[in-house]
This record gives structure tokens, C-alpha cells and sequence, in this order.
């Protein structure tokens, strides 16, 4: 799977696509394959202030992402961080 990774804080044009594990979902989660992923302010915020909170690095940045499910629904779910891969793990009640 290819996700855009940050290592340290830094200007966001020099992110990078890199190869990451596959997530696993944990039992109150679910596995979307993600088709679009918001870039919003938030992000970019984030990555040049300092501000992940709890979020260690590298991480794997962005909040908001649609794709659809393993059964082929369609969906649109709010993370805490990881939407800038192509395959997420986000919390069922985060998903709509």
C-alpha cells in the first residue's frame, strides 16, 4: 500500500509517497479503501506548527476520506490521522 508519510515536522511541499503496512482492523473498526481524501487547512496546520498531539512519527497524515468498504459500500468516515493512504482503518461509529 503507498501512503504519504511525514517524518519530522516540516513544510508540507516535501512530503512523501512511500510503501506502508496494510492496516488491520480492529474489532470496532472497519477496513475502507479510500478513492478521495480531503486536504484541508487542518492538515496543513498540523504539519507546520508542531501541533499532532499524541500522533508520533512517521505518521501518516489527513482526517477525512471516501471510499467504500470489503462488501463494496460506499462510504465517507473522519479519522484522527492515516486518510493520505489508500487503504484506513476508521471506527464504525466514523463512518457514514
Amino acid at each position: 500500500m503507498k501512503a504519504i508519510i511525514v517524518n519530522d515536522f516540516l513544510k508540507p511541499e516535501i512530503m512523501e509517497c512511500m510503501d506502508a503496512p496494510e492496516p488491520i482492523p480492529s474489532s470496532n473498526e472497519d477496513l475502507i479503501n479510500v478513492t478521495s481524501i480531503g486536504v484541508n487547512f487542518g492538515d496543513i496546520e498540523r504539519l507546520v506548527n508542531n501541533n499532532f498531539g499524541s500522533h508520533g512519527f512517521p505518521l501518516i497524515p489527513g482526517v477525512e476520506v471516501a471510499g467504500y468498504l470489503e462488501n463494496g459500500e460506499r462510504v465517507v468516515a473522519f479519522l484522527t490521522s492515516g486518510g493520505y493512504a489508500q487503504k484506513v482503518c476508521a471506527r464504525k461509529d466514523n463512518i457514514f
